[in-house]
């Protein structure tokens, strides 16, 4: 694989060798100057001929769901014949999983060439950017636009990386649509230390001339996304989820939602989606999309590692929450399956709520192997084994293997046919781990994760 996609791999490691949020190039907390994130994205598309201009946008931000939500639009927009092209992030295996058309990943060969065109301007902007040298996620947004200019791209769906008023996703100066899925506390430590400061950077995305939807529920949150709407002259959408039924069969979901006629049948299952796909069918419908269409498009979706069962006898199941909100969805999800011992392989980053994540998950395990992450900075084996000790049952099993592929064997060492192992913690863990069963090469040859 290294010789076939070796220009790939290469173009890859040049652009994770760019600064990152990692090292302090995104923090509007703490920067004084956060508008620099978007001078210098404008700059480097201005060097490239505004490429975004022409798109019609749909911007979608959100402590949970904003990946599933914006997918879900994405293809429902395909299936009703428009030409679109999707941005997320994070990836799960490998890097083209960031930019999409009509539903297929970035060819590994075009995603060189575009790298090969913006690397002399990224050397050109250490000397003549005022605001400094772009950072890897402004990079690799500029990438997706080159290539949904390529591709003839009537509409853009485009998830924030982080935030939204400072978000680099933000240079886009006209969006047909503006998404806020919900607030929570993930992320703080970059975008704010209160659900307030947080609202008030996501709802940053709510431009003049867009409309406005979100699954919010909180008044407090409900206020300041009513006082952003009003300033900016934008219409307001609260989508309540209201069910006559929810069906679970062979893995999958069908929900009666009170707001649109007929079943809307889902891969990716729990309440959460509930709320992105109520969230999903009002902003379809706002476009005239048909009932059949949108339909179609939530049906066709699947995503990795947000509660992936990837095999049986053990069950398997990869569910990238790192979040309080994500974890409290995944509690519930384990509620609807049977299995006899659940056997945790769990790794954690050092700034999340991890206190809050193990509070609600190790109660549930009968085994649990904590393991280190391939990105970004993990929590230590001391402080997992101080906070497991908090919540674990007294019979359940600790265990520490720095090595995540390493972990993930030890867990099929304790597991029987009918346990569940499950993978959570991390996105980026459960995204490594998936390679067991779904290789790079694979994703790099099919341009699909499934």
């Amino acid at each position: 694989m290294q010789k076939r996609f070796e220009k790939y791999f290469e173009a890859v490691q040049y652009l994770e060798n760019l600064p990152s949020i990692n090292n302090g190039c995104f923090a509007p907390a703490q920067n004084p100057n956060p508008q620099h994130y978007l001078k210098r994205t404008r700059w480097l598309l201005n060097q490239l001929g505004d490429p975004d201009r022409k798109f019609k946008f749909i911007h979608v931000t959100g402590t949970s769901g904003k990946g599933s939500t914006a997918t879900m639009l994405a293809s429902v927009l395909k299936v009703a014949g428009r030409q679109v092209g999707l941005f997320t992030s994070p990836f799960a295996t490998t890097s083209i999983e960031k930019i999409a058309v009509n539903g297929k990943y970035i060819q590994p060969k075009d995603f060189v060439l575009i790298v090969e065109r913006i690397r002399p301007l990224i050397a050109k902007s250490v000397r003549e950017c005022p605001w400094g040298r772009p950072t890897y996620f402004e990079v690799f947004l500029v990438m997706a636009f080159l290539y949904f200019q390529q591709r003839k791209c009537e509409w853009v769906v485009l998830e924030v990386g982080c935030g939204g008023r400072y978000d680099a996703t933000n240079v886009i100066e006209k969006k047909e649509l503006a998404l806020i899925t919900n607030i929570g506390m993930d992320h703080a430590h970059i975008i704010g230390d209160s659900l307030e400061e947080i609202a008030w950077e996501k709802a940053g995305i709510i431009k003049e001339g867009c409309q406005f939807f979100t699954s919010e529920k909180k008044p407090e949150m409900l206020k300041i996304f009513k006082q952003i709407c009003q300033s900016q002259k934008v219409s307001m959408q609260k989508v309540v989820t209201k069910t006559r039924k929810i069906a679970w069969l062979n893995g999958k979901m069908e929900v009666w939602l009170d707001s649109f006629s007929g079943k809307i049948k889902s891969r990716l299952r729990g309440d959460h989606q509930i709320r992105n796909i109520a969230l999903v069918a009002a902003a379809a419908k706002f476009l005239q999309i048909s009932p059949r269409h949108i339909r179609r498009g939530i049906s066709q979706v699947n995503l990795p590692c947000r509660f992936e069962t990837v095999q049986k006898n053990p069950q398997v199941i990869l569910d990238g929450a790192h979040n309080v909100d994500k974890i409290k969805s995944t509690v519930a999800n384990l509620k609807k399956i049977n299995y006899e011992k659940l056997i945790l392989v769990l790794g954690l980053g050092e700034k999340k709520e991890t206190e809050k994540i193990i509070q609600k998950i190790i109660p549930l395990a009968n085994q649990i192997i904590g393991t280190t992450l391939n990105f970004g900075q993990s929590l230590s084996e001391e402080k997992m084994r101080l906070s497991v000790k908090k919540y674990a049952k007294k019979e359940t099993g600790f265990e520490f293997e720095k090595n995540s592929s390493q972990a993930l064997e030890k867990a099929f060492e304790s597991a029987g046919k009918n346990d569940l192992i499950l993978v959570t913690g991390s996105f980026y863990l459960a995204g490594e781990l998936r390679k067991k069963w779904i290789s790079e090469k694979r994703i790099l040859k099919r341009r699909r994760s499934f």
